[in-house]
Formats: structure tokens, C-alpha cells, sequence
């Protein structure tokens, strides 16, 4: 089948110009150039006969003068002259012989044949006479002249034949090539004009300079050409519908995001956009000002290159806790973070971080981040806190009296009371117990929010205090006609914690169950254990609590709003509390609930044994030496981690306290082998706290280390910079106290009494490279010191507040990390106390800490 259109005409490009090169090119030029050749030979073979018919004739004619020569002068020479053109003769005669054979032509054969005959017979006479020579030799002449004239003949036509070889073999093949590429190109131009026509039509589309209505109708066209252009013209219609449609779509989205843009300006909140590589893709201006910037100068940013500029403005203690979190945010994509931290420049601020991973049709595109300034509502809470707990104790003391005076009447010792007044002090009575207990749970709030509840961590029988605490509420039950049962197994493992607090707990979920279960309805309180931990459950048909209600129940001062609580009354506390105490004791609580059906408050409780840091340390080998036990002690929260995971993975069991108060207790009650102190902090007194260990029977024999600790890079590293020693040692103490011999005119501080100074001055050699300053109180370094780095710092523990010192130490020396700053602490620290890694010994990273820490212990015992 022919193909058609563009195919035909690609078809007939090739085979009309093979045809004309295979016909004009290779066949006539083989034609001509055979022609030519039969005319060559024929010029060829009668210029050969006429050369030896010539050759033949002076043959003959040199026999006839020999023979005259020989008769004349009778001289033997002529003899052999004509026996040698005799044989000359002889030759051309049989080769011309042999060309009529090649070359039949009978007459002239004949005639040649005659002649020959006419030359025998003359030569064979005795005479050989001249005259009878003569017709031989006219003959001979003859048909030399004929020969030479029929060459003659054929030489214009042997010129001929030459001249169509030529153009045979260039002419032809060179105008057959020509036209073939003429007839090629007339055919290709034939197939790229309609395409050069469909590409200037769809570059002007492009350029909008026509319209799809204007595009040349080809419809007549049955090839691939007019299909394609129909194809256009459907195309460029469709595309110029979907351009209208993007075009009303880019509009409305230019006008929402607009109007985003405006709402992102106008918001409060400061709000960001970084893309999955950490690049602020937005920025509005209030996320830029609470870090005194401009929006500008975030955008396109790489949060890995400002960061550090931007963490460097949060509240030095809350630094860390900052870098590693956002660390930990960029680093896992699916994190959400929601923290809160504080702000110290350009303006002191709480700031609330929240971050959440943003996807479009399930494709991360990044991460936003959003800061809120919480500053009065965390000031507020405060205040609140404050206000509850000074009203607390203001009103137990007025309470505590009328109580007691209520109990004196209604004893009847003062005198006997009538029905009327016994009834009316009852009321009294109830309504006293019932505003205490509201005091005393604002108090353990007042507690909970400032040092902490105190709780023991000691082995109990949980299912036998449940009984009790069942037993106590089955009378409140019965009053408001609901049932309250115990459903447990028979045995319940044994748990860990504080039987005052966990019945608080208890009581309070039964007591709001009661409160909130119409009569008629049913309250269980269940146990269950497994492996690890033990679950109780209260239960209750009461009136259920909502989605919404159920997020902030946890909270402080939240109460559900409906008509039964409106009724019931209640200050919102409880709950919040007793989720404190479960968290304290290392458990959790969670309510389940359908409105209308009824609730169930859950919490659970470690089993004893669960708990490492709560149980006496087992000397258990570890690489190190025995498994000891480590109580952790630091005001900041992210060191405590840190030394927390590294102690463990080294083997060690380990509690942690950043208070004074918890770490006493858990000294009492947990005996550890060591307990590891910084020597300065800015929150507390870390020598005081030493005071209070050796003042207390309990813990005046446990192990204290003294500890110092330098940030490189992400981790942290021991310091020897430190030094102990009695005040009577001083001169001692000041002798090893090494130092750097050639840092010139940085001071040792001397921070205590002036008998101190006078001392230190007096046993001080190198006072004219490294001056003596002195401040009285430790308030005074600031001031005194100012932007100076000191070379030693000597502390006189017993009559300083070191808070000052810890707060000097984590402020203006900071600029002075890369400097070795010599500490020297005097006091009575008692013969248990040690530096855990000693003067002049060197620093120690945290890997081989385990080893550092058993050898100190092993030094102090």
C-alpha cells in the first residue's frame, strides 16, 4: 500500500533521486563509454594496417633496389641487404595475413593476396628485371595510399569517441548527481515548509501574537501536515481555556495570600517557615522583632548559619535546652515540639516554641515555627501561685482557731449548747473542714509548684490501702445512693511509692466520681499489675466529660462547665495534683470518658524492684569496678541529662536533683555511694548544701565529689581546676596552686573577709605579674572584676553566698572560656569530700568518667 502525505513524499525523495543517479549517473555513461570504445578499436586496427602496409611496401621496394645495386656493383653487402628486407617482407606479410583474419575484408584481401603473388613471382626470376618490378611496386603504393586513407577515415571519429568517454565519465555521473539533489530538495522543502509554517504558528501563539481563531484552517489537507495542524488548533484552544481558568485561579490565590500576608503581619505570634534543608522560607515581622530583626533579614536564611546568633539572645540557662530541641526538630521530621523558654534580649520575654512538620497533599515541604509571647500569662500564674499560697497561709492560722473553738463549744465544756446551736456549729464545723481542705490543697499546690512535694519511695501494699480508702468512702456513698465496690485479684504485687500521697490520689478520684454520678449509679475502683507496673481504675455511670473538657481537666484551677459541676462545686486543684504525685512516683494518669455514660480515671504505679535509683545499689562488677550509685546534683536541667545518659551507659545506677531540698532527700533515703556536686551554681549555695549533708546524721558519712565541667563542642569534659582546703592551710593551698607563670596582669580574686586578704596578700609571691583583688562580699565581683579574666578566684565558703560566684562564673566569664581560670575553696568540707578529679591531674572527658568516679569513691572510702 503507497503511503500518503508526508510519508509518499519522504518515499519519492529517496527513489526519484536513486533512479536518476542509477539511469543518468551509471547506465548511459556505461552506453556511451562501450560506443566509444568500438570506434577506438576500429581507428586502432586500421592505423596498424596502414603501418605495415607501408612497412611491407618499402620491404619490397628495398629487395628491388638491392637487386639493382647487387647487378650494378657486384657487391656481396648487397646480397645480404636484400636477404634482410626479404625477411622483413616475409614478416608484414603474414601479420598483415593475420589482421584479415581479425579483420575480414575481402577485397582489399584479394588484392593484397594478387600483389603478394605478382612479388613471388618476380622474385623467384634469374633477372629480376627493374621493369617488371614496376606494376608490383604501383600496387603496393596503391594499396598503401588506400589503407593510409581508410585510417584516416575513422580518426575523426576515434577524436569523437574520446570526447563522449569524457563526458561519460564526469558529465554525466556530475548532472545526474545535480539533479538529484534538486529533485531531493524540491521534495524536502515540500515536507518542511507546512512544519516551518506549524513552528512560526505556534511561536506566534506563544507570543500571543495571534489567537487560536486566527490560526490557518488546513482542514482540506489529507496528510500529517493537516493533522497537526487541527491538533494545534484543539490545543491552543484548550490552552487558552486552562490559561484563563489559571489566570482567574492566580488572582484569587494572589488575593488570599494577600490577605494571608496581612493576617501574618497583623498577628501577634511570631510565625515561621523553613524548608526540609533549614531555610526560612517566611518570616513575619513579629517572629523577626521578638529578636530585635527585620523580616528581611531572615529570609532565604539557613537556619545552620543564624542560629547561633538567634540562640544566643535566649536566657542563658534555657541556651542548651533551646539548641538541643530545635536539633532534635530539624533532625526528625515527623517532631512536633511544643516548649517554652525564656527570652533575655532584646526584651525579656517567655516565649512559647511550637513546631509542627507542614505537608501538601502528603509531600513535606518543611517546617513552621511558632513563638508566642506567654510573658503575662507566665507572670500571671506566678502572681496567682503566689497569691493562693500567701492567702493559704494566711487564713490556716484564723481557721486553725475557729476550728478548734467550734470543737471546744461543741464539746459542751464551755457550757451546754440547745439543739439550735448544736446544729448551727455542726454547719460551722463542715463548712471549716471543708475551707481547710481547700487551703491545704492550694498549699500542696503552692508546694508542688515551688520545691516540690515531699514523698517517700518505700515498698506498699496498694490493693490493702485501696480496701481502706473504700472502706472510708462507702458511707459518703450510701449517703448520696450510689454503690461503691473493690474489684481486684486476690494477689497485687508489691509497689513503690508514698501511701499518704497515692491515698490522696485515690480519694480524690473517688470523691469526684461520688460528686459527679447521679443516684442510683455505680462507682468500681480496679487494680491490675504486669510485668512492670500496677493500674488502678475509678469507674462511675456518672454524667461523662467532653472531648474539649477532657484536653484541660489536668489543669490548674479548670473545671468542666455544666450545670452538676456549677452545682458541685469545687476549686479545680485536685486533679492537677494528684497528676503531679503520679508523675513524682514515676507513673501516669489518663481519664476515659462518654458524655452521658460515665467516666474512668486511670494511673499506674511502678512495682517495686522496677525502679533502680529508688532501690539500695547492688554490687554488681561492671568494667569499672562495682556497680555504684550516683546522686546527680546541678541546677541545670540539660547538664543533668547528660550526665544521666553517660553515667548509665557506664554502668552505673543514678539519680538526679536540681534542687537543694531533693537532694537531701534522696540522700536520706537512697544512701548513694557518691554524691556528685558543682561548686558553684546560680540558683543555690552548693557549699550550704554540703553543710546541711555533714550537719545531718543521715548523710554526714556519704561520699560528695566535687565536680567541674567545661562544654567542648557538643559534649563536656572534667576540669582540674579546682582546689580544697582548710583556711588554716592557706599558705599550702597557695603553693600548689598551679597557675600560668606567664599571664601578666591577671589578678587572683580574693573573695571574703579582710583577714583573708591581709592573709593572701602576705603569702602571695607573684603579686607584681598577677595583683591581688579583693571584694568583701561576693556580690561585689561584677563590679569589681568587670570585663577582667581572673587567673584565680579564691572563695572563702564559710561566710560568702556562693550563688553570686555562680552567676559570675556562667556570666562575664563566659567571654573567657578559651582561659584556665584556678578555683581555691576554703572551708571545713570533712574528710568524705573530694575533688573528683584532682588538682593538676588534667582534664578527663566524659568516657572515662566511670573509672574517674571509682577511683574517687575507692580514694574516699
Amino acid at each position: 500500500m503507497m503511503p500518503r502525505g508526508i510519508a509518499r513524499q519522504i518515499f519519492l525523495g529517496y527513489v526519484l533521486p536513486l533512479i536518476v543517479l542509477l539511469v543518468a549517473g551509471l547506465l548511459i555513461p556505461i552506453l556511451l563509454w562501450g560506443f566509444a570504445g568500438r570506434y577506438r578499436g576500429e581507428f586502432a586496427a586500421r592505423k596498424e594496417l596502414a603501418s605495415r602496409m607501408e612497412v611491407l611496401a618499402h620491404a619490397a621496394m628495398d629487395v628491388a633496389e638491392a637487386e639493382a645495386n647487387l647487378k650494378r656493383f657486384k657487391d656481396p653487402a648487397f646480397r645480404s641487404a636484400q636477404n634482410q628486407a626479404r625477411s622483413i617482407y616475409r614478416d608484414r606479410y603474414q601479420e598483415i595475413m593475420s589482421w584479415f583474419e581479425d579483420h575480414p575484408a575481402p577485397a582489399l584481401a584479394k588484392e593484397f593476396r594478387g600483389v603478394h603473388a605478382q612479388f613471388q613471382v618476380w622474385d623467384r626470376k634469374g633477372s629480376r628485371a627493374a621493369a617488371a618490378f614496376e606494376p608490383i611496386k604501383a600496387t603496393l603504393v596503391r594499396l598503401t595510399n588506400q589503407t593510409a586513407q581508410a585510417r584516416d577515415r575513422y580518426e575523426p571519429l576515434y577524436l569523437t569517441a574520446d570526447s563522449l568517454r569524457v563526458v561519460a565519465i564526469i558529465i554525466f555521473p556530475l548532472g545526474a548527481l545535480v539533479s538529484a539533489l534538486m529533485i531531493g530538495r524540491s521534495i524536502a522543502r515540500s515536507i518542511t515548509e507546512p512544519l516551518e509554517a506549524l513552528v512560526s504558528a505556534v511561536e506566534r501563539l506563544e507570543r500571543k501574537e495571534i489567537t487560536p481563531a486566527e490560526l490557518p484552517d488546513e482542514s482540506g489537507r489529507d496528510d500529517e501536515v493537516g493533522e497537526l495542524w487541527q491538533a494545534l488548533r484543539r490545543m491552543a484552544e484548550t490552552v487558552a481555556e486552562r490559561e484563563s481558568t489559571l489566570e482567574a485561579r492566580s488572582k484569587a490565590l494572589a488575593v488570599t495570600g494577600r490577605r494571608l500576608e496581612s493576617v501574618l503581619d497583623a498577628t501577634n505570634d511570631g510565625v515561621a517557615l523553613l524548608s526540609r534543608e533549614g531555610r526560612f522560607l517566611l518570616a513575619n515581622p513579629r517572629f523577626a522583632a521578638f529578636f530585635g530583626m527585620e523580616s528581611e533579614d531572615l529570609q532565604d536564611q539557613n537556619f545552620a548559619r543564624i542560629g547561633p546568633r538567634l540562640l544566643s539572645l535566649f536566657k542563658g540557662s534555657d541556651q542548651e535546652p533551646a539548641r538541643l530541641r530545635l536539633r532534635e526538630v530539624l533532625r526528625d521530621t515527623e517532631r512536633v515540639a511544643d516548649e517554652t523558654f525564656a527570652l533575655a534580649r532584646p526584651l525579656p520575654r517567655v516565649l512559647r516554641f511550637y513546631s509542627s512538620p507542614v505537608r501538601t497533599e502528603g509531600t513535606l515541604i518543611g517546617r513552621i515555627v511558632i513563638l508566642r509571647d506567654v510573658t503575662r500569662e507566665t507572670e500571671a500564674d506566678r502572681l496567682k501561685s503566689e497569691f493562693a499560697s500567701t492567702v493559704s497561709h494566711e487564713l490556716r492560722t484564723p481557721l486553725t482557731a475557729i476550728s478548734g473553738n467550734v470543737a471546744l463549744l461543741l464539746s459542751e465544756k464551755p457550757g451546754s449548747l440547745t439543739e439550735d446551736q448544736r446544729e448551727f456549729l455542726a454547719l460551722t464545723q463542715i463548712s471549716v473542714l471543708r475551707l481547710t481542705g481547700l487551703i491545704t490543697e492550694m498549699l500542696d499546690l503552692s508546694k508542688l509548684e515551688s520545691t516540690g512535694l515531699q514523698m517517700e519511695h518505700k515498698p506498699l501494699d496498694c490493693g490493702l490501702l485501696a480496701r481502706q480508702v473504700v472502706r472510708t468512702m462507702e458511707e459518703q456513698a450510701r449517703t448520696r445512693g450510689l454503690s461503691l465496690t473493690l474489684n481486684m485479684p486476690e494477689s497485687i504485687p508489691i509497689v513503690r511509692g508514698d501511701t499518704d500521697r497515692i491515698a490522696q490520689v485515690l480519694m480524690n478520684l473517688i470523691s469526684n466520681a461520688l460528686k459527679y454520678t447521679p443516684s442510683g449509679g455505680k462507682v468500681v475502683v480496679r487494680l491490675a499489675a504486669d510485668d512492670t507496673q500496677l493500674t488502678v481504675r475509678v469507674a462511675d455511670t456518672g454524667i461523662g466529660i467532653t472531648a474539649e473538657d477532657r484536653a484541660r481537666l489536668f489543669d490548674k484551677f479548670f473545671r468542666a462547665d455544666n450545670s452538676t459541676t456549677r452545682n458541685v462545686g469545687g476549686t479545680g486543684l485536685g486533679l492537677a495534683i494528684s497528676k503531679t504525685i503520679v508523675e513524682a512516683l514515676g507513673g501516669t494518669i489518663w481519664v476515659e470518658s462518654t458524655p452521658g455514660i460515665g467516666s474512668t480515671f486511670a494511673f499506674t504505679l511502678p512495682l517495686a524492684g522496677t525502679e533502680p535509683e529508688k532501690e539500695a545499689p547492688e554490687e554488681l562488677a561492671s568494667p569499672t569496678g562495682p556497680r555504684r550509685l550516683l546522686l546527680l546534683v546541678h541546677d541545670q536541667t540539660p547538664i543533668l541529662h547528660r550526665l544521666n545518659h553517660t553515667f548509665s551507659n557506664q554502668g552505673m545506677i543514678v539519680s538526679a536533683a536540681a534542687v537543694p531540698d531533693e537532694a537531701l532527700r534522696r540522700a536520706r533515703g537512697l544512701h548513694p555511694d557518691a554524691l556528685l556536686l558543682p561548686p558553684l551554681t546560680a540558683t543555690f549555695d552548693s557549699f550550704q548544701l554540703l553543710r546541711h549533708l555533714r550537719a545531718d546524721p543521715q548523710t554526714e558519712r556519704v561520699t560528695v565529689l566535687i565536680y567541674a565541667l567545661r562544654a567542648v563542642g557538643n559534649t563536656y569534659e572534667l576540669r582540674d581546676s579546682l582546689l580544697l582546703s582548710l583556711q588554716e592551710k592557706l599558705a599550702s593551698a597557695l603553693s600548689n596552686l598551679k597557675t600560668d607563670e606567664h599571664a601578666r596582669n591577671r589578678p587572683v580574686v580574693i573573695v571574703g573577709d579582710e583577714a583573708l586578704f591581709q592573709a593572701t596578700r602576705d603569702l602571695w609571691p607573684r603579686q607584681s605579674a598577677s595583683p591581688l583583688l579583693w571584694c568583701s562580699k561576693s556580690e561585689e565581683l561584677v563590679s569589681k572584676v568587670g570585663p577582667l579574666c581572673p587567673l584565680a578566684v579564691v572563695c572563702d565558703t564559710t561566710t560568702q553566698d556562693m550563688r553570686p560566684v555562680g552567676a559570675f562564673s556562667r556570666g562575664p566569664l563566659e567571654r573567657h572560656s578559651n582561659q584556665r581560670v584556678a578555683w581555691l575553696y576554703l572551708g571545713d568540707f570533712g574528710s568524705r569530700t573530694r575533688l573528683l578529679v584532682p588538682h593538676g591531674a588534667g582534664s578527663v572527658s566524659l568516657e572515662r568518667s566511670a573509672s574517674v568516679v571509682q577511683e574517687a569513691i575507692s580514694a574516699a572510702i
